[in-house]
């Protein structure tokens, strides 16, 4: 069982803890001091796994637990370099609702469902970061429950790295096919079919290593892929086709619901099956400046889930998926961040 003091009750103690005197206000005063420390904390979560390529632009989502009733989660449709304190959203863990009183009310991102799932399930749970990495998430594509190594097991607490089923981004299927998956596996980590990865930890640190430590156990484990595919013909024939469909819903929402490279010269597929030279000009047109890099990144991340996903015999995204993913990047998660970025 895990005590935990909610934080208006942090804010009638002292570190000492002995009470305040002074009422009221320094009660508030105190309660909004801790609230604000907890979304510096968040936002640095944030940048730290934006330094480390785990995310870009506004893909992805953090949580941190602010005591033992509220979690703090990023906002919906904000780039993580544009993040304030006051963007941050406080959530009450069983209801899932936003809390009036916090110092913001905002939106929280629509996977919120996902984060609430490990806190409940999980009550030690401090931190959860959802990520789009890129090599975890081509290994999404890897159609059943991934055999993990000895130190990796060790540290996610399960054999297997699990794949939840797909369900498109912020939909209820999504979340109860995740939800099942973390109550069934009991892992501290899932693979979201087709979008990401989710990862939860008793200390931000300890959810940061472990995000690392995947992302090298899944470039290992795409290597292997490629080495056996490579001796395929069927594979390798379908791997060098110029109709590049979607494989994972982000690529979906930024490059729409294919992408052909028939008559672009300047653009090759390595051996590994993604783009190994920029792909801007003749493939992505009209792409904002701002978001050339991350579309780079998306592209090439989508290149290596479809050598995964033609390997391992998983489809890509039908195109009423990709047109909806599409239609949902297009009418809110870009006009938000555009919005914000703008400020």
């Amino acid at each position: 069982m895990f005590l935990r003091l909610t934080y208006l009750d942090m804010a009638a103690t002292n570190l000492f803890g002995i009470k305040l005197e002074g009422g009221k206000s320094m009660k508030h005063e105190l309660k909004q001091e801790f609230e604000n420390s907890k979304r510096r904390e968040l936002i640095d979560i944030s940048l730290k796994l934006l330094k480390l390529g785990l995310v870009v632009r506004t893909w992805g989502n953090m949580s941190i637990r602010l005591d033992e009733n509220h979690i703090l989660i990023t906002p919906s449709g904000i780039r993580y370099e544009d993040l304030e304190i006051g963007d941050i959203v406080c959530v009450e863990i069983q209801s899932g609702k936003t809390v009036p009183g916090s110092y913001f009310v905002g939106e929280p991102s629509s996977e919120l469902p996902v984060h609430l799932a490990y806190y409940r399930a999980m009550p030690e749970t401090e931190v959860v970061l959802h990520t789009h990495q890129m090599y975890g998430s081509a290994l999404s594509l890897y159609g059943e429950d991934i055999a993990a190594s000895k130190e990796l097991s060790e540290q996610i607490k399960s054999a297997v790295v699990p794949i939840s089923d797909y369900g498109i981004s912020g939909s209820h299927v999504l979340h109860e096919n995740v939800e099942k998956k973390i109550k069934s596996s009991g892992a501290s980590v899932i693979l979201m079919e087709k979008h990401g990865v989710l990862a939860r930890g008793e200390s931000a640190d300890d959810a940061l290593a472990m995000l690392e430590n995947l992302e090298k156990w899944c470039k290992e484990k795409y290597e292997n892929i490629w080495a056996r595919a490579s001796k395929t013909d069927r594979i390798m024939k379908e791997l060098y086709g110029v109709k590049i469909l979607p494989y994972l819903d982000d690529f979906a929402q930024i490059c729409g619901v294919s992408v052909n490279l028939a008559g672009v010269n300047d653009v090759n597929l390595n051996p590994k099956g993604y783009v190994d030279q920029n792909v801007d000009g003749s493939v992505l047109r009209g792409v904002n400046p701002r978001d050339l890099d991350s579309t780079k990144y998306v592209f090439r991340k989508n290149m290596m889930a479809r050598l995964v996903g033609i390997a391992q015999g998983v489809p890509p995204l039908s195109y009423e998926e990709a047109q909806a993913m599409r239609r949902k990047y297009t009418e809110s998660y870009s006009m938000k961040a555009d919005i914000k970025g703008k400020q």
